[in-house]
């Protein structure tokens, strides 16, 4: 059973698993009771014989002291409620962090406290010192949990404005401190999203419902074409294997379905209306290029200049080709003009060394100086 108060509302959302996240919804596992008073009672909502909710307002857990309830859990037999003790508008604590271990009678669903915890104002701890003013007008910094372990007889108790987790050990006549673990994070169910099972062909999806609700809970969505899945839980639809086909027609199908011979159904198949008959290979004439093991372009530019390939066109193109040719035309007439100078004694070699000087000057390739 999950019951919310809807605090702007003043109302009770009452749901009997299993549950649903359209609060409108009015049927018999669901109800809505509003409630007037605005004074912090405690509400217990009991499930009577005739399959009728019966809701008690009573604050018997704190007849003397303005008390303010927060989270709560029942065992069956015993229940630990967890809130803030009034400490007096005098006093420089206003609220007190306080937990109460009470039971509640089965003819009258009376609550009543057996014990109480509340957290010390003398400690040395920087929660001492709280005031926890304000706690009196709602906010999620005030938030607490509560999770009772009936086997162990044991409750966590988180306050998340003290960022802390306490301990306590419970009987059916005494609550007792067991231990706290600081810096941890109490969790209210502020945001809370329920992930809840799906059966056959269906999956959760945790897109939510498109109203805000807390808590809110997953929607049951039919698995897509090409995907199947066979048990109630949580896990995912998984795609057809090969050979096999789910066109998504049949909702309720749990399994996908045997492909006609000769039909081609790869994994995830949604159809065998293809006939493999009807297919034909084809052969790549031109093998793709290797991908090169470089990809940036300075180093793609460093490495084709430095490079030759194979090809007559790699030939063509490659910068260093051009480059050794170039270089060896120069040193070809460089080393003819030189033996042109020095080697060859003959009037003619002198004139047509001269003439050569002459054209290189005005083409700017040598400069004023002897070659």
């Amino acid at each position: 059973m999950i019951v919310e108060a809807q605090n702007d509302l003043t109302q009770f959302l009452i749901q009997l698993a299993p549950y649903t996240d359209n609060i409108t919804q009015t049927s018999a596992r669901s109800c809505s009771i509003e409630y007037d008073d605005s004074l912090p009672f405690v509400y217990t909502v009991a499930l009577a014989s005739t399959s009728t909710l019966i809701v008690y307002q009573n604050n018997s857990l704190s007849p003397s002291t303005s008390f303010l309830p927060l989270p709560v859990d029942y065992d069956g037999n015993r229940g630990i409620i967890a809130g803030f003790l009034s400490n007096g508008q005098n006093s420089h604590i206003k609220f007190r962090a306080t937990v109460i271990l009470f039971s509640i009678n089965t003819g009258t669903a009376i609550a009543t406290q057996i014990s109480s915890w509340i957290y010390p104002m003398n400690g040395t701890t920087w929660q001492a010192g709280q005031t926890n003013a304000g706690t009196n007008l709602y906010a999620a910094k005030f938030d607490m949990s509560v999770s009772i372990d009936p086997r162990g007889t044991q409750v966590l108790v988180g306050i998340q404005s003290m960022n802390t987790v306490f301990l306590f050990s419970y009987t059916t006549t005494a609550l007792t401190f067991v231990s706290s673990i600081d810096n941890g994070q109490g969790i209210g169910f502020d945001g809370l999203f329920v992930i809840l099972p799906s059966p056959s062909s269906y999956y959760s999806s945790t897109t939510g419902p498109s109203i805000q609700i807390v808590p809110a809970f997953s929607l049951q969505l039919p698995c897509i074409p090409g995907t199947y899945k066979n048990g109630t839980c949580l896990r995912r639809c998984l795609p057809c294997p090969a050979g096999t086909k789910n066109d998504g027609t049949n909702l309720a199908a749990s399994t996908c379905v045997d492909c006609t011979t000769n039909a081609f159904c790869p994994f995830g198949s949604t159809s065998d209306s293809v006939s493999t008959d009807s297919l034909s290979n084809v052969t790549q004439v031109i093998a793709y290029p290797t991908s090169p093991a470089i990809i940036g372009i300075d180093d793609i530019l460093f490495f084709t200049l430095f490079s030759i390939g194979s090809t007559s066109r790699c030939v063509a193109l490659s910068p260093l080709f051009w480059t050794l040719l170039v270089g060896g035309i120069v040193i070809l007439i460089g080393s003819g003009m030189l033996i042109m100078k020095h080697c060859i004694k003959n009037s003619k070699a002198a004139d047509g060394y001269e003439k050569l000087e002459k054209v290189f000057k005005q083409t700017d390739l040598i400069t004023a100086g002897d070659l």
